[in-house]
């Protein structure tokens, strides 16, 4: 079997090398911060902090399996193991790698990662935030019929610059 080629690609302010082809990003030529690697995922032994029905969240780990697709391990901010389920598609893998397992890795680095869609008006991001099926998606579409650009969709990822302003982080678009 050849070497898997690796790209490096732009989301939310980070540089990312995937062995997952990811077109729904930007590639860059760039040293990487953090990886998305296809491996196999060991049970988690120790106590997670949180659960719920499909994750884990551990003090430096976040385990969430999704049935049919795969199981993500993020860990310390700066990887994501993806270890895929039998008939699992990469369409299907990028749609919980992108949302929750990003999610996870942003909220890992300290950054707030907000559930939401932003476009752009007057040079300055318009958050729409709330739960699923709300039309944050929706409501963006209708912006961009206008004339608007989209900034990201689903997930939306804050920092602060260097005076303490907050930035609004390009995502993906779907």
């Amino acid at each position: 079997m050849g070497k898997t080629l690796l790209e490096t690609f732009h989301i939310f302010g980070l540089l990312v090398e995937s062995e997952l082809p990811l077109p729904e990003l930007i590639t860059v030529v760039s040293p990487p911060n953090v990886y998305i690697r296809f491996g196999k995922i060991i049970e988690q032994v120790e106590i997670p902090s949180v659960s719920g029905i499909c994750y884990r969240n551990y003090t430096d780990k976040f385990l969430m399996k999704v049935d049919g697709v795969a199981c993500f391990l993020v860990e310390n901010g700066n990887s994501i193991t993806i270890d895929r389920a039998e008939g699992g598609s990469d369409d299907e893998i990028r749609l919980f790698l992108l949302g929750s397992a990003f999610g996870a890795l942003i909220h890992q680095r300290g950054i707030l990662p907000l559930h939401g869609s932003a476009i752009v008006v007057n040079n300055q991001a318009l958050i729409f935030s709330g739960i699923s099926g709300a039309g944050k998606s929706t409501l963006a579409a209708g912006f961009m019929k206008r004339g608007y650009m989209l900034l990201t969709d689903d997930v939306c990822v804050i920092t602060l610059d260097n005076e303490g302003k907050p930035i609004a982080h390009p995502g993906y678009r779907k």
